[in-house]
């Protein structure tokens, strides 16, 4: 298992994050809000406070998404790279360490994947400590993760497509 930047990992691959389509309505959202903020019949110095506090909010949600990226989970023929806290880099878990791959609900009804992770595999995600959403049930080392808007189903049936079956654990 290693740490791979981002732009190494080799195509074709399957990469789970938001639409771009998503991420376009977002930024119209934000900038309606701008307008609206700008139109309200507010106090002059309350408005651009207002309008201060978004625009920081906006900066910091660019500074995440340019430092970090939107994946949260890539899938090649090599394994899968799970989204590590170090921005830019994806921890590499070959096929032959990846068991069970399901659904998963997490706190709030959200809906998610969980991902068991095999052997010395999982002792290195435990030791290093820099991916998120990990969690030790039952003798067994899972990851969660968010589906991004996808269809779990169709993700499941991505990511084992991706899994050679030789490599099936």
């Amino acid at each position: 298992m290693k740490l791979v930047p981002a732009k190494q990992i080799k195509k074709p691959r399957l990469v789970v994050s938001p639409a771009p389509l998503v991420m376009a309505l977002l930024g119209l959202g934000f900038a309606l809000l701008v307008l609206g903020l700008a139109l309200l019949p507010l106090n002059e110095g309350l408005r651009l406070g207002l309008q201060g506090a978004l625009a920081l909010l906006m900066l910091g949600m660019a500074r995440n998404l340019w430092r970090h990226g939107l994946a949260s989970l890539v899938a090649n023929g090599e394994g899968l790279y799970f989204l590590s806290e170090v921005p830019g880099r994806f921890y590499l878990v070959p096929w032959q360490g990846i068991g069970v791959m399901e659904k998963a609900m997490f706190p709030l009804n959200r809906k998610g994947l969980r991902i068991e992770v095999l052997g010395h595999y999982a002792a290195g995600l435990q030791k290093d400590d820099l991916v998120p959403n990990t969690q030790r049930e039952s003798g067994r080392f899972f990851v969660y993760t968010l589906p991004q808007l996808h269809s779990r189903d169709s993700l499941l049936r991505a990511l084992g497509r991706f899994r050679t079956p030789e490599r099936e654990c």
